[in-house]
């Protein structure tokens, strides 16, 4: 009936328009409301956990961000939504931000080139990808009303680089702008960034989306480059009644909101919910993910070795942030099992908690002495990182460090796997063989983790002294 977006704006009434910006459908017209899915709504509904960004960074490998954009799209098509709420593009510059795992790396080229790629393939399925959240967001404590003072220098160096590879290279379709304030402008108030920059420097067409929120005032909102702001629609109304927002504006807003509506492609197809190629999927993504920080030998394990795998990691891992129990997560003991290890598991601490069994301890030391060689399974408790706070300190739990030290007394070939989306403080980093961090590496973790151990897969790459992921404390 309408050939053309600016026919369907014309053909909307003050008060749809509002409400379509806001988050309202207009049934008379066939336009409904924004969709936009969220990966943890996504495996809420069964869809596959693949890596977290901090794992998938470590691979440095754009065209695997590429395959798990795509695969992540097709999942959201299947749910209807119209666009997929990811990637982040801020970078990791707090060793303790409750954020860590869904940011990609420190540095800024490649944070562009992972996003860029990720976002392509996302749209490669008809869904589209929202770059967030812009800008300079680099910690979760009092983040929604945290003012942001970064010189001029700074920004265009560090912050902006990767928000605009992943804006002229993956082209997404909505951009979405944070909370909180930038050197005392509301961020989504902030017309040199999201219109003189974002808009006119860069070149972006899409829709501009406040998070959840972030908006105060919806009139100067729209009016500083943002479409879309979760708000009242009844204050748009009165703000354009009264003068205070030119209407076209509205206009541009609702516009932008229709093209992205349109673009979508909501309609599932039969391969949207392969879930055994997906998983398949997310276990390849998985061994690239690890990162092989030290060794001094004990790995690869061999087969016909006596193995003591230790931690309660080994049994349940910590394979997301926070997201919805994966049905269908392996552990690396049952794929040890699978595959025939010669292995003998003891719990030694929880993966949950900080508490140290004396008795236990001891089962764990004694089963190490008599093994050719001792598996930690170590890391954060998913307790310690919270995507709403940051954390307050970079240690493990002190029964981890504890018994680790004390099996690296008895045994040479002492091997510590890491599950952490963080960097952590690892005061026995010299007295063990090897160091495999796993980050947090969705439901093909254990699958992964067997394999970099046992030899079939190798590590994304190694150091002898890294400095990023693992901190050697001394006294």
């Amino acid at each position: 009936m309408y050939a053309t977006v600016q026919e369907l704006v014309d053909a909307l009434t003050l008060e749809e328009k509002a409400g379509l910006c806001t988050g309202a459908a207009v049934p008379r017209l066939g336009l409904p409301a924004l969709r936009v899915s969220g990966l943890h709504s996504q495996e809420s509904a069964g869809g596959v956990c693949f890596p977290s960004a901090c794992a998938a960074a470590a691979s440095f490998d754009p065209e695997a961000a590429r395959r798990m954009g795509a695969a992540l799209g097709r999942e959201a098509r299947s749910g209807g939504a119209h666009l997929l709420d990811v990637p982040d593009v801020n970078l990791k510059r707090g060793p303790l931000s409750g954020r860590s795992a869904d940011t990609w790396a420190e540095d800024p080229c490649l944070t562009g080139a992972l996003a860029a790629a990720f976002l392509q393939g996302v749209q490669s399925t008809g869904v589209g990808g929202c770059a967030g959240r812009l800008a300079v967001v680099n910690q979760e404590t009092d983040r929604r009303t945290l003012n942001h003072r970064v010189d001029e220098r700074t920004l265009q160096e560090l912050y902006l680089p990767a928000f605009e590879t992943a804006v002229r290279d993956g082209q997404p379709r909505a951009v979405v702008c944070s909370a909180g304030q930038l050197n005392g402008t509301r961020i989504c108030e902030d017309t040199a960034l999201l219109t003189d920059t974002l808009r006119g420097a860069w070149g972006f067409a899409g829709a501009v989306l406040a998070e959840p929120g972030a908006v105060q005032d919806p009139a100067r909102t729209l009016a500083a480059g943002v479409d879309f702001a979760p708000a009242d629609a009844g204050r748009l109304v009165d703000a354009v009644q009264s003068g205070a927002l030119d209407e076209s504006v509205l206009n541009r807003a609702a516009s932008n909101i229709i093209r992205t509506l349109l673009a979508a492609s909501t309609q599932p197809s039969p391969a949207d919910r392969d879930r055994t190629a997906d998983r398949s999927l997310a276990v390849e993504l998985a061994k690239q993910s690890g990162v092989l920080l030290r060794n001094l030998g004990a790995l690869p394990l061999h087969k016909g070795q006596k193995v003591a795998y230790i931690g309660a990691f080994a049994a349940h891992p910590r394979y997301s942030a926070g997201h919805p129990r994966a049905p269908h997560v392996t552990s690396a003991i049952d794929a040890a099992v699978l595959h025939g290890r010669k292995i003998h598991y003891i719990e030694g601490f929880p993966a949950d908690r900080d508490q140290r069994d004396e008795a236990e301890f001891l089962r764990a030391v004694a089963a190490a002495e008599a093994a050719d060689a001792a598996v930690i399974f170590a890391g954060l408790p998913e307790c310690a990182e919270l995507a709403a706070a940051d954390r307050r300190h970079m240690r493990l739990p002190e029964c981890q460090n504890n018994l680790i030290a004390r099996v690296a007394a008895v045994q040479k070939n002492t091997v510590v796997v890491l599950h952490t989306s963080g960097p952590v403080e690892c005061p026995w980093a010299d007295d063990v063989s090897s160091v495999l961090c796993m980050y947090l590496a969705g439901e093909g973790l254990g699958e992964a983790t067997d394999a970099l151990l046992w030899g079939d897969a190798d590590p994304c790459g190694w150091r002898t002294r890294p400095a990023i992921w693992i901190s050697r404390v001394t006294a």
